[in-house]
């Protein structure tokens, strides 16, 4: 069969979106897509076939693309994931531009050390991307990078990214809930960056999410309890009662009608925090920032 046919068959009837189909027979076929565009006369062999039909069966029951072809771009790389890991999204870039350019401009302004942890770090993509971006360390320990999560499975992968990827940071992964396995490294002597894309789903916005989510994300890395909230919560109260440092930054990604009430959460534990809401491409809220200073 023809990437015509194949076009035909899978496109025309839009049973497929042509970015996904051009996506999966990428991946099939070993092609790129301008090659794929220009030689539509080309004639899959009998194994690319079989690939090319079972990722599109797959997608047309809604498995995400990342999933099916086991990666996702983000910031420039790409990440392995499965299904123990979330898909990386656009918006987290975000996130992660924020976070760069405080690191950089804390650079310029301060030598005081300084611990960054990523919190629920999945694929670890949020992790490696500003251990990489970030100003590299001259053998002074002057940035350390962490990434701590849960789930071991999820943990597994972000370490593959790393080894695969490399980091221009050192950066140590750490199992355990939320902050607890970072506390025998915390000092109060070395001030302390979070960033997190926590699970923020409420109960009832998750019912209303494309089976693409529903049916394959796995749904621990997504709801939060009733208003999408539990986990920042529960991080917020483990932060309050650590040692605490000189200056505390915090990074956390949010979904966006819990603008007012993430600002209030903070608000509550640290009454003269500086706080700002970031919008995303779409202006919508998305990123919560709230630095802290003893």
């Amino acid at each position: 069969m023809t990437v015509a046919e194949l076009q035909n068959r899978f496109l025309q009837s839009r049973v497929l979106a042509p970015e996904d189909f051009f996506v999966l027979l990428e991946c099939a076929t070993g092609k790129d897509k301008t090659f794929l565009l220009g030689h539509p006369e080309y004639a899959l062999s009998a194994a690319e076939l079989r690939k090319a039909e079972s990722f599109f069966t797959r997608r047309i029951a809604h498995e995400p693309v990342a999933y099916i072809i086991g990666s996702k771009e983000f910031f420039g790389e790409r990440f392995k994931v499965t299904a123990d890991t979330l898909i990386p999204r656009p918006e987290t870039e975000i996130l992660v531009e924020t976070a760069l350019e405080y690191l950089k401009e804390r650079a310029r302004l301060t030598e005081r050390g300084l611990d960054i942890v990523d919190i629920g770090t999945g694929s670890g993509a949020i992790a490696i991307t500003l251990a990489n971006h970030a100003p590299e360390n001259t053998g002074d320990e002057r940035f350390r990078f962490f990434a701590s999560d849960l789930s071991a499975a999820a943990l597994a992968v972000a370490r593959e990214n790393q080894e695969r990827i490399g980091t221009k940071n050192t950066l140590t992964f750490l199992e355990g809930n939320l902050l607890e396995p970072f506390i025998p490294f915390a000092s109060s002597d070395r001030d302390l960056v979070i960033t997190a894309n926590l699970p923020y789903v409420s109960e009832s916005l998750y019912e209303e999410c494309a089976p693409d989510v529903r049916l394959f994300e796995p749904k621990g890395a997504l709801v939060s309890g009733l208003l999408g909230l539990d986990h920042y919560r529960s991080l917020i109260g483990q932060l309050c009662l650590l040692a605490k440092p000189k200056r505390l930054s915090l990074f956390l990604e949010i979904s966006p009608e819990q603008a007012p009430l993430i600002r209030d959460m903070l608000e509550t534990a640290w009454p003269h925090a500086a706080i700002r809401i970031i919008p995303d491409l779409s202006g919508k809220a998305r990123v919560a920032i709230c630095h802290i200073s003893s």
